[in-house]
């Protein structure tokens, strides 16, 4: 989904270039356009899956209106990031994000 990259893109890039270092920077952008290539790939090959992840991502629905053109139609609505990100997570280590863990071990 060339929206969902481009939206990713925008909105991200901004706040993450303020917060991280030039490499850090690269690194984090390079691996949000190789997720985002991911969706895109799940998304246009493997329906069942996409269709969930579709609805989480839209808000209401969406309109075709066609246009003079044969064969082509304006699609609108809206769609949100939230539903991406309301998952668990599982640490894979064995430990805890930073900030997570105990203040002091008994």
């Amino acid at each position: 989904m060339p929206a969902v990259a481009e939206f990713t893109r925008r909105t991200c890039g901004a706040a993450l270039t303020a917060a991280l270092e030039g490499s850090e920077t690269a690194r984090v952008r390079d691996e949000l356009l190789a997720l985002a290539h991911s969706w895109r790939d799940v998304l246009a090959h493997d329906i069942p899956n996409a269709r969930p992840i579709v609805t989480d991502l839209l808000v209401g629905r969406l309109t075709y209106v066609p246009t003079t053109e044969r064969h082509t139609w304006i699609v609108r609505g809206e769609g949100t990031l939230k539903g991406l990100f309301s998952r668990a997570f599982v640490a894979l280590g064995g430990t805890s994000p930073a900030g997570f863990e105990p203040a002091s071990w008994p």
